[in-house]
């Protein structure tokens, strides 16, 4: 029997590597007690080279570097490689993503983000998806929550304005326009239909008593004064021309203009009035070019 040197004994620059175990199911590591330069795990056991890269790729669990901190994830390749993070929406059960909002990504401050949807239907659930768009401008895995979206009341909305009702709101009179013609031929009983365009679209009556969005400036209604300046104030808003998305508690939602003058009448023995105006459709909250056309979102794709 013989001692081997510490040389020859490890004489490879790997020789000391512990062999490569595909491990399923593991749910945290611990590291303690040591001096370490890396703490790398990997869904990679094909290698036998250590390290098995030099940049982060998507079989890296994590990869803890400790450069004067704990972090473990992969937020420098992130960095380095995509250009904004892409929020995706659709109705549970559908399969056409509409995009949101678009984040600029260029440090890690900017990774943290809040963003508000306010075109979301009531008693609906939701797809809500988080994708990472690199350089090239190739999409990411998606990373999907679902949510459900419910309210009270009626909402009328532009893109950064809006107010709510929740007293005396009716939506009626919704008329389903189709544009038509009717030829009565000399011979024969029945006439002719001719439908020229593809025209289809609602028209409704709307009738509220509206509060803007914004509950720090909300107008003091016991005020005479200031009850006639709010009135004139929304009036001028629904009629400034601007498309607007309209929702309602019945789950009901759409994309529209106010076409016709806005009336107010004061309800008997109360300081409060209610605002009626007429609706009419023009696009559709589930179509990404009809919210970018009408300059209800910035994102266009």
């Amino acid at each position: 029997m013989f001692f081997l040197g510490y040389t020859s004994a490890l004489g490879g620059i790997h020789a000391g590597d512990p062999m490569l175990t595909n491990v399923s199911n593991i749910t945290y590591s611990k590291l303690s007690n040591s001096i370490v330069n890396d703490d790398y795990i990997t869904k990679d056991t094909t290698s036998s080279t250590l390290p098995l890269t030099e940049v982060w790729n998507y079989n890296i669990i994590y990869w803890a570097k400790f450069n004067g901190n704990l972090l473990a994830g992969n937020t420098d390749f992130a960095l380095s490689s995509v250009s904004h993070i892409l929020t995706k929406i659709r109705e549970y059960g559908s399969y056409q993503w509409i995009n949101i909002f678009s984040n600029l990504v260029t440090n890690e401050s900017s990774l943290s983000f809040e963003n508000f949807y306010k075109y979301c239907k009531a008693k609906t659930e939701y797809e809500v998806a988080l994708v990472p768009v690199m350089s090239s401008g190739i999409e990411g895995n998606y990373n999907i929550n679902t949510v459900t979206s419910d309210f009270n009341g009626t909402y009328i909305f532009e893109k950064d304005s809006g107010y709510n009702s929740n007293m005396d709101t009716y939506i009626s009179s919704n008329e389903k326009y189709q544009d038509s013609s009717i030829i009565n031929p000399l011979l024969g009983k029945y006439p002719y239909v001719i439908y020229p365009s593809e025209n289809q679209y609602d028209t409704l009556s709307v009738q509220g008593f509206f509060n803007p969005l914004d509950s720090n400036k909300l107008p003091d209604f016991t005020a005479l004064k200031t009850n006639y300046a709010y009135r004139t104030a929304f009036k001028n808003w629904l009629t400034d021309h601007k498309p607007k998305v309209l929702k309602s508690y019945t789950s009901e939602i759409w994309l529209g203009t106010v076409t016709d003058k806005p009336k107010d009448s004061k309800s008997a023995g109360l300081d409060y009035t209610t605002i009626t105006f007429t609706f009419t459709e023009i696009g559709s909250t589930d179509d990404q070019n009809d919210l970018y056309t009408n300059g209800l979102t910035d994102v266009i794709s």
